[in-house]
């Protein structure tokens, strides 16, 4: 360490880059320390041979192949001796290989005999990456139990051996497990160098100070939990596995080992191939009863568990019914009551009626008898028109008598007069005598023909008096008739009151009867009530199934609605699986599918619906086949894979799915969702046998099967 004092300070500068010497100085020594210890007990934790020496047994390792290899899986052989060389049989032996303090997620193996090979046991082991590895080897048989280390490495060839040391191992030291003691050594230089630094500053240590109940508790405390924390990883983690630290820590981008890789060879064929989709998915019941009670009431009986079959119909469980059957004996009697009132209702209803009829019957007869009137009335009126005609035929005869006895008036007065006058003539001789004769008879004439005009108007008055004497007789009897037909109207009219009354009575009869008949629908729907009452008391089950669940037993009180089982049909049953937009686009209802569980083999089946919407999240919609169920395969709840077919071709170009590789196209974003499928197409090398060039091919996949796609376009049968 230079230092050089800036200033006026130099002494002081002086001052504390002696403190940070002795300081330094200090420090060195606790580090000189600490790194002897690591250089001398990190050989120890180093094996560099393939034998080695537990107990009563000697273990000799070789693998298969002979050198380890730098990646990849071998075989351990492992030889077990006693003491004397003999072959040691019938151990049991637990092996597992890791890298030194570096966890990769190993699994313990265990041994088997090597058939043939007395006292040799095989193992498989795993070489993730180049470097050393420990084979930790647990051993229990006739010799006792041992635990055993053999360090080796990849590139290590195992069927070559040199020297062993006195416990057997090969070079370097005894397997023994030095951490703790390291850890220990650590905390020792960490505690002397706090203390060198204590007194440099001229505090004092005490020992007695430190030695109070607190410190000496939180001591105690703190060790019980390194203890246990180590306990815990040591006895309840599994030998081999990764410690979250280790994980998160672990770097797995390695180079690519050395040497070679197995190349396959395929072919390209023609056959026939079917696009088939996986898709996980669960059974579900293909109905399901939730079993309820309709009344309130305790359960008295019920004997089913989950897991208990039940058929359609089937007596489930029974609740006490004391409360209902009084309530049904009231009912029984409240309809009686209603029957027999509505009885009586009827009886009522027809007497009405009875009554009604007889009323509309004597109206009846009060209609023929004012239809009797009326037609004497037309009769009398035709008879009194007839007298009026009569009358006026007779007074138009008076009018013609009238006129006829004036004119014979007028000539017997002319005839008188001309008499006179004829008989001057006469008597002075104008005239002759025959000629006074014939006037004279002439004047006769004449009076004749007034006398016989009188007798024709005291005929006509005659008529005349006959004719109104017959008018009047008939207004007499119009009048009689019009009084009848009043009378018979007034009768009709009373007794259209009468049937108006007994109508009614009997419409009145008839609402009592609805009235007592709604009584006894009401008495019967009470009744009806309390036996559905009484027979809700029986709960039966609605399906063929199982019951899955048992919430309730005998001896709850019970309300309407609250579920005591479920049953849920499963034969047949449906078995649903979310399937991608893409892929549910192209199936379709009773189109193939295969159902498969875990431990079964896959059953032919048909889709029997399809969900039309999608999940907007998940992007998802439900597809669902049903399944017959008799074995009893499938069960609600229990996971499924199902197989759906979306295409088949008859003869096509098809490779193995894994020799297919991607690589993303380049579309100017940040991340390209855009990639071209390619192969290595292998080219035979003309001249050298099965030595080939290869180069990339991008090819236009179809239909793939999961194992083999079709190839549409970029390849040629046969090649490889």
């Amino acid at each position: 360490l230079n230092l050089t004092p800036m200033g006026g300070g130099a002494e002081v500068a002086g001052a504390q880059g002696t403190q940070i010497v002795q300081n330094l100085h200090s420090l060195k020594l606790v580090s000189l320390i600490a790194t002897a210890a690591l250089f001398f007990l990190l050989p120890l934790n180093v094996f560099a041979g393939p034998k080695t020496q537990a107990g009563r047994y000697r273990i000799e390792l070789t693998t298969q192949p002979g050198v380890v290899p730098t990646t990849g899986r071998a075989k351990l052989f492992l030889k077990v001796t006693d003491d004397s060389g003999k072959p040691v049989e019938g151990v049991s032996i637990h092996s597992l290989t890791k890298m030194p303090g570096m966890n990769m997620g190993e699994r313990e193996e265990t041994a088997t005999p090597a058939p043939g090979q007395p006292g040799v046991y095989t193992a498989p082991a795993m070489f993730a990456m180049e470097g050393g590895y420990e084979d930790t080897l647990k051993i229990d048989g006739s010799l006792g139990s041992v635990t055993a280390k053999i360090s080796l490495s990849t590139g290590q060839n195992t069927e070559t051996t040199t020297g062993k040391n006195a416990d057997g191992n090969v070079g370097g030291f005894p397997s023994v497990n030095f951490t703790p003691w390291l850890i220990g050594l650590c905390i020792a230089s960490f505690i002397a160098f706090v203390i060198l630094k204590m007194r440099q500053k001229g505090q004092s240590f005490s020992l007695r100070k430190l030695a109070n109940r607190s410190v000496i508790g939180g001591l105690i405390l703190l060790g019980l939990i390194l203890w246990g924390a180590n306990y815990a990883v040591t006895h309840f983690r599994r030998a081999g596995a990764w410690t979250p630290v280790e994980i998160q820590g672990m770097e797995m981008n390695l180079p690519a080992p050395l040497g070679t890789a197995p190349i396959e060879l395929a072919t390209v064929e023609s056959g026939k191939i079917e696009s088939v989709v996986r898709y996980s998915g669960q059974a579900v019941a293909y109905s399901e009863q939730e079993v309820s009670p309709r009344v309130t009431g305790i359960i008295s009986w019920m004997p089913f568990y989950a897991g208990d079959r039940v058929k359609r119909g089937q007596l489930l469980a029974k609740l006490d019914t004391s409360q209902s059957a009084p309530q049904t004996a009231a009912g029984k009697g409240r309809l009686a009551v209603a029957q027999e009132g509505a009885e009586v209702s009827r009886k009522d209803y027809r007497q009405s009626l009875a009554m009604a009829d007889e009323a509309k019957a004597e109206a009846g007869m009060k209609t023929a008898a004012i239809e009797a009137a009326h037609s004497e009335i037309q009769a009398e009126e035709q008879g009194r028109v007839n007298a009026q005609a009569n009358l006026e035929s007779a007074q138009s005869m008076s009018s013609d008598a009238d006129a006829q006895l004036q004119a014979a008036k007028a000539d017997q007065q002319y005839w008188r007069e001309e008499i006179v006058r004829e008989e001057s003539l006469l008597k002075a001789g104008a005239i002759t005598k025959e000629e006074f004769q014939r006037e004279k008879a002439q004047a006769q004439n004449a009076e004749a023909k007034t006398q016989q005009a009188q007798a024709r108007i005291v005929q006509v008055q005659a008529q005349i008096r006959a004719a109104q004497s017959g008018v009047l007789k008939a207004d007499s009897q119009i009048t009689g008739a019009k009084a009848k037909l009043q009378q018979s109207k007034s009768d009709l009219e009373a007794h259209h009151a009468h049937v108006r009354s007994a109508q009614a009575a009997a419409s009145s009869a008839r609402q009592k009867i609805a009235q007592a008949e709604a009584g006894v629908q009401e008495a019967k729907g009470a009744l009806a009530g309390a036996a559905a009452i009484q027979s809700y008391s029986e709960i039966r089950a609605q399906l063929d199934g199982v019951v899955t669940q048992r919430s309730l037993s005998p001896g709850v009180l019970v309300n309407p609605g609250q579920t005591i089982l479920k049953i849920a049909q499963i034969s047949p049953i449906r078995v649903q699986a979310n399937v991608a937009e893409s892929d549910l686009q192209k199936l379709k209802v009773g189109g193939q599918v295969q159902v498969s569980t875990q431990n079964g083999k896959a059953l032919e089946a048909r889709i029997t619906s399809l969900e039309p919407s999608i999940d907007p999240n998940s992007r998802t919609g439900v597809a669902e086949a049903t399944v017959s169920n008799q074995d009893n395969r499938f069960m609600p709840g229990r996971y499924a894979t199902m197989d759906f077919s979306t295409g088949s071709a008859a003869s096509a170009l098809r490779i193995p799915t894994r020799a297919i590789r991607y690589r993303n196209v380049p579309n100017g974003s940040s991340v390209s969702m855009e990639s071209n499928a390619y192969v290595w197409v292998a080219e035979p090398i003309a001249g050298v046998e099965n030595q080939f060039t290869v180069h990339e091919t991008n090819v236009k996949i179809g239909l793939s099967d999961g194992k083999m796609t079709e190839v549409l376009a970029g390849l040629e049968a046969r090649q490889k």
